[in-house]
């Protein structure tokens, strides 16, 4: 008990660096967006020409595997969709996870395409490269290449990136 209260200050420094460190590390965590959805399936066409009035809703059980397969395949397109306009396909090339340092992030490529861009940040603008395709922008403007359209607003601490837009199967699992 005495060589606690001897190094007490010890003690207290030593949790005071842990929760800094912990907050830090949080504060870089980059944000990952998951969701769930759960689907009841129903045959709706007997409700509609009356014959499900008298017995209810057909059982999931005995509902067609084949209109069932109709329905993810639609909710996909969908997850798709928002992908795209979320951003959620632009990945970090070296973390292989979505990019933290863009915003108002946008992507017009065809589902199954990708395509990579290099961009270069300089004290007051960046520059970009995907293919033919090459420029520069200040913080703040919008970029539009390679069918995807981002902001960065301000300089990252990394001197250079590589943008990976990866297809819709990659950013959707």
């Amino acid at each position: 008990m005495n060589a606690i209260r001897r190094n007490v200050w010890l003690f207290v420094g030593v949790v005071v660096a842990c929760v800094a460190i912990a907050g830090y590390l949080v504060q870089r965590e980059v944000q990952l967006h998951e969701a769930t959805a759960v689907i009841r399936l129903v045959d709706w066409n007997a409700s509609i020409v009356g014959e499900a009035a008298e017995e209810g809703p057909t059982p999931v059980a005995q509902v067609d595997p084949i209109l069932s397969e109709i329905m993810v395949i639609q909710i996909r397109e969908v997850l798709g969709e928002a992908a795209d306009q979320a951003g959620l396909r632009l990945f970090e090339s070296t973390t292989n996870r979505p990019v933290a340092f863009v915003e108002d992030a946008s992507v017009t490529l065809a589902a199954e395409e990708s395509a990579e861009i290099r961009l270069v940040f300089g004290p007051r603008e960046l520059s970009y490269e995907s293919g033919d395709a090459r420029g520069t922008a200040p913080y703040g403007a919008a970029v539009e290449v390679a069918g995807a359209r981002f902001t960065i607003a301000e300089r990252p601490q990394e001197d250079a990136a590589t943008i990976k837009i990866v297809p819709y199967d990659r950013a959707t699992t």
